[in-house]
This record gives C-alpha cells, structure tokens and sequence, in this order.
C-alpha cells in the first residue's frame, strides 16, 4: 500500500502540501511524501503501515499550494473516500541450505538497510538447535533473498528445518511493511558430493563451478587439474576457492594459467582427485571429471596500429621558447588537426584540449633533454592512436 499510485483523472502540475491521511484501526497516519507523474498522485505513508485487511480512506484538503491540473485549474479538496487496500505482505517462497550457508527466497522484495538479529532465527538439524553465526548482507538496499551463515556445516541427508521470529530490528519489505514470523518450514539440503556444473575462462582465469558448492578451506594441488588449449596441455599455476557471488555466498575453484588463452581458443579442462581433494562443507568428497568445454569469455585483443602520419610543416623546434611549444600547440588544435612530436624518434601524441595542463608539463619534459626533437603537426588520422609509440 505504501507508495501506490491514487489516479486523479487529469495530469498533475503542481506539488500539495502532505495533508493527506489514512484511517486505520489504530488511528490516522500523516502522509511523509508524495510523488505524482501525469494523472497519479503517490503517496508514502509514516508508521504504523497499512496492514493486511485494514479499511483505509483518503482525504485532501486543497492549501496553500493546490493540485492543479494541466489547465492550472484547481483540485477541490474531498474526502474521505474509499482506498482499495491491495496490500499483500511478502512471504517466504524457498529455502535451501548448502554447507553452512542457508538461503531463503521471498516473493518479493524485501530491505538489507535494516537486518534482524541471528537470535530471531531459529534452524534445528535432525531435531538439534544449530545456532545462525550471522545474517548475511549483500550490500544492496533491497533483495528477494535473504542468506544465513550457520556455525556449522550441514552433511548429506540430515533434516533441516528453520523458524523465524519477529525482534528488534524485524524483517521488512521494501515499503516497510514487517514479515510475521514464520516456522518451523522444512529446509531443502542440497548438500553432497560436488559435482561438475559450468567452466568458464577468461585470460589466464579459469573459473570452475560446482555444485554443491567446495569448502572453501580445502584447496587442491595444481597438478589435480589438467587444462587443455586447442588440444594441447597449459600448465596450471595456482588454484584458490572463493565466492563467486557476494550476495548468496556461492562458491567457485579459481585455476590461474601460466599463459592467457586468445579469445578464439579451444579450451577444456579435468579434474582428478589428489592428496587433497576438493570437498564439500559437510565432508563429501568432490566426484572427478574428465575433459570438460570451457565457454570461453576472453575478451579479442584490440590490434595496436600506428597511424598513417604526413607532416605538413614543423611548427617549433627545441630552440623555440615553452610558451611558442605550447601557442603553436593550441593553434593547431583549434584548427582540428591531430598533434604529435618526434622524441629521439619516438611518436609522442599531444592533446592538450583533452587532458590540460598535466599533459603539457608531460610533454615539455620530453623536450627538456635538448636532443634532435621537433613538434609537428599531422592531418586528423582515421585510426586513433594506441600503445607505444615505435
């Protein structure tokens, strides 16, 4: 309810004072703001929230600074007159605990600003309490999600069920409507053998994911993975675990190769279980593969060319004072023509309408060594630019 558009039949042009209100059972509520776009007015309204169920009316009262419409005519004031109360609170949809990370779905969207503390949760496994060490924010203002980190890692096929209760600081939908308290709800355990799910490369990053997610403390050898680059063997350097996403916690086996991939390579990559292999949270050893495809998101590799430059004339050489270097400068790019200099045979580019004063004091120390160097100025070049000069 709170922020829900109030159509007014003609557009909008001017802004009211809050004057509106709403009677509940519990009394009358003062509107906080208000938003109008065309012919809707939207109004958000101060504690307590419209609940579900409660008889809501609307009154204006035309002041100081009236509704009008597109015409300037004026709104009168009216009321009380009947609000459809719409209101539909947000409600737990899924819940699944992998490891020691537990997740809930909601059908909406529900605020991170303000979380509830791990005392409101209560998770019991296989009829035990299991304490919530925290609740987890992934750093947005709002989520359809909520996780919790437990204290300890669930294993393959025990019972998990989860209850929450209302506290302090409760759970809030995005307008600020509370979620009752809920449970106890059975918890779906996916926990198990993880197992090959999606790969993934991207220079010299290789990203494996499994599912169920690998325990984070456990890292295997380099030498349990082979990689393969359009049929041939490309050492694996290094291999970390860590999250592939902040907001729900999922993890991923990182393989660092010893060369970057090309954006148009083959690549596949195997896993053999070692001294110390990768497992889940709960204990269970990591199933092996064999040559997997790897989707290849390696970025093409942007050809460096050195344009195609002809002189038209030398406008200062290195007798020439600082301030002529940098007036013949300026003139020649308010003429729209590309500047570079020859350094002891280097190409320097100059932009000084792009980059100002920094890159002026750059430049006047390329010539500040006093050798064969000279300014020139070249016709504008189609192909900007890039990477060393040469």
């Amino acid at each position: 309810m709170p922020g829900r558009p109030v159509a007014m039949g003609r557009g909008l042009t001017s802004r009211p004072t809050l004057r509106e209100s709403h009677s509940v059972p519990s009394g009358t509520t003062i509107a906080t703001a208000a938003r109008w776009f065309r012919s809707n007015v939207s109004i958000r309204m101060a504690a307590p929230a419209i609940g579900p169920g409660d008889v809501v009316t609307m009154s204006y009262i035309s002041g100081e600074t009236p509704l009008r419409d597109i015409d300037g005519n004026k709104v009168e004031s009216f009321g009380p007159v009947p609000v459809v109360n719409t209101f539909d609170p947000a409600r737990l949809s899924s819940t699944d605990v992998d490891g020691t990370v537990l997740f809930m779905g909601f059908d909406q969207f529900i605020t991170h600003s303000k979380l509830p503390a791990p005392a409101d949760f209560a998770v019991a496994v296989d009829g035990a309490p299991r304490s919530v060490e925290r609740v987890h924010s992934p750093g947005g203002v709002t989520a359809t999600f909520l996780v919790l980190v437990l204290s300890a890692p669930v294993a393959a096929g025990e019972a998990v069920t989860l209850s929450y209760t209302k506290g302090e600081t409760p759970l809030q939908e995005e307008y600020g409507d509370e979620i009752e308290s809920f449970g106890p709800v059975p918890v779906k355990n996916v926990g198990g053998r993880p197992e090959f799910d999606w790969a993934e490369v991207n220079g010299s990053t290789l990203s494996v994911w499994l599912h169920p997610s690998p325990d984070i403390g456990v890292v295997p050898s380099a030498a349990d993975f082979t990689v393969t680059v359009d049929g041939s063997n490309r050492v694996v350097d290094g291999v970390s675990i860590g999250f592939r996403s902040s907001y729900t916690l999922a993890r991923e086996v990182r393989l660092t190769l010893v060369e970057p991939v090309d954006s148009d390579d083959t690549v596949t990559v195997a896993y053999a279980p070692g001294v110390t292999p990768l497992r889940h949270e709960g204990g269970d050893m990591a199933r092996g593969f064999d040559r997997r495809p790897v989707a290849n998101v390696t970025a093409p590799a942007i050809p460096v060319h050195l344009p195609e430059l002809r002189p038209l004339r030398t406008i200062v050489s290195i007798s020439g004072s600082v301030a002529d270097l940098r007036g013949a400068a300026m003139e020649a790019c308010e003429l729209g023509v590309e500047i570079y200099a020859t350094v002891d045979g280097d190409i320097i580019p100059f932009f000084p309408r792009l980059h100002g004063r920094i890159v002026n004091l750059a430049f006047e120390e390329a010539f500040a060594d006093g050798l064969d160097d000279e300014l020139l100025i070249f016709e504008n070049c189609r192909t900007p630019y890039v990477g060393r000069s040469v």
